[in-house]
């Protein structure tokens, strides 16, 4: 099979399963279904009609999954994406159809990447920069973000490339009649190691994830989270 084979079996899998929510959905009466996709890559980090790059998804893929989840007529439809692959924390909302949705993209447990030019800047939070890095080529944002545009910059990349308690860590979600969400640093584990072995505890320091308000062309907002 071949890549676009595979392409088409993920889109038809995901078609069958957004009928399968919307039955459900339907039987039971529920007026409000938050669905949770996993991707490794972001489908985007601003709006969905951004640019292809090293850190989204090509725009015709991108097109047809959020078509086929926002028309799938889910009753209160809201969409999470939960990724990675950016090395750096970037949470965006966002419309798109109007479904609410939500980016959410966490660093690594391990090494950060602080693609911010600004000197002291450990992550990209806001969706602008992060898409501006996000649209590059790999190649062409390590050079312009890492190395900071210079080709002698290889000392930035020890600097910038940072796996240390401050800023590594992992986020805890919890779906639970809404979603709510918390990122721990590596550093702040264990001081919260009696919540994180208590789940209601560890209810306690999540917070709620702020749904975009008004239907927009999903452009996208960032929360500091």
């Amino acid at each position: 099979k071949t890549i676009k084979d595979y392409r088409a079996n993920q889109l038809s899998g995901l078609r069958g399963l957004m009928k399968d929510i919307k039955k459900e959905a339907d039987t039971h009466g529920t007026k409000e279904n938050i669905v949770v996709i996993f991707t490794h890559i972001p489908p985007f980090m601003e709006n969905a009609h951004e640019q292809d790059g090293w850190a989204n998804w090509r725009k015709k893929d991108r097109t047809s999954v959020l078509d086929t989840i926002t028309s799938s007529g889910i009753p209160g439809l809201k969409v999470v994406f939960i990724c990675g692959h950016f090395h750096s924390n970037v949470v965006v909302a966002a419309t798109y159809g109007k479904v609410p949705l939500h980016i959410i993209v966490t660093t690594s447990v391990g090494t950060t990447m602080a693609w911010s030019p600004l000197d002291g800047v450990p992550e990209l939070r806001a969706a602008h920069p992060a898409a501006k890095v996000a649209t590059e080529s790999i190649g062409a944002a390590f050079f312009k973000y890492i190395m900071l545009g210079n080709p002698n910059g290889y000392a930035e990349i020890g600097r910038r490339l940072v796996p240390d308690e401050r800023h590594s860590g992992i986020r805890i979600f919890e779906l639970r009649g809404g979603l709510r969400q918390r990122f721990l640093k590596v550093g702040e584990l264990e001081a919260q190691s009696a919540a994180l072995g208590d789940p209601e505890e560890l209810s306690k320091l999540l917070v709620d994830v702020p749904w975009a308000s008004s239907p927009r062309a999903a452009g996208g907002t960032a929360f500091d989270l």
